[in-house]
């Protein structure tokens, strides 16, 4: 019953890891796309342009990251977002949603300098709300925890049963009841031990997702189609 009980909450557990792994694969995909797009369907822009539309893109992946990880957030991030505004103000939603906000408008304005097709808008359009969509499901695994009393019986039923085992098994396996005992708390406690690092998979410890490297991934991803200098990957 124990092994199943956890079985069950590690299974749960490496769902929202892989929701998230799975989000931020979309946050990079959608960056290369958005990308592309601002070359070969935005060709009137200028260089500058789009290094400011790339730098957007980036800004984006490290205040979503920061914000996920309770992160100070970097000056870099605000300064791109008052770019260009004569009356800058501090963003109520979050800095993510205000640099996805921000990244529309200027994606927008964009089209129009180089008077693109409704049709090109409306893709582009089509990109920023996949955006919209990796910052909604990384917000709802953030603030969604599994129930912490459900964690806590777990780890008191674990605690228990591995102390009683001994005197379950002494009458049966003698002198070898340590041994066993050793090899079945180490599994169990492991098990438990795994399940409380992937629940959060935005977390800093060893086995959650590597979220600077993943950013300086789509940096280097995004700096290379424009054919910008790249740092190297982490």
């Amino acid at each position: 019953t124990l092994a199943i009980f956890l079985g069950f909450r590690n299974t749960v557990a490496y769902q929202r890891f892989w929701e998230a792994r799975t989000l931020w694969g979309e946050l990079l995909i959608v960056s290369r796309n958005l990308t592309r797009q601002s070359l070969s369907l935005l060709a009137g822009l200028s260089r500058e342009h789009r290094r400011d539309l790339a730098e957007g893109l980036i800004v984006f992946s490290r205040a979503l990251k920061n914000d996920l990880r309770a992160d100070p957030q970097s000056p870099e991030i605000q300064a791109w977002i008052d770019k260009g505004h004569e009356h800058p103000g501090t963003p109520k939603s979050g800095l993510p949603n205000a640099v996805l906000g921000e990244l529309g408008k200027r994606y927008m304005a964009a089209t129009q300098l180089v008077q693109t097709s409704p049709v090109v808008q409306a893709d582009i359009d089509q990109q920023l709300s996949r955006l919209s969509s990796v910052l909604g499901g990384c917000e709802r695994i953030s603030n969604t925890p599994i129930p912490y009393p459900y964690i806590l019986m777990l780890h008191r039923i674990v605690h228990i049963y591995c102390f009683l085992l001994p005197f379950c098994l002494v009458d049966t396996i003698g002198w070898f009841t340590p041994f066993a005992v050793c090899v079945l708390a180490y599994t169990f406690f492991g098990l438990d031990a795994l399940g409380d690092q992937i629940a959060d998979p935005f977390d800093k410890q060893p086995n959650d997702l590597p979220l600077e490297a993943m950013c300086r991934t789509l940096e280097i991803s995004v700096l290379e189609l424009l054919d910008e200098p790249a740092p190297a990957p982490l």
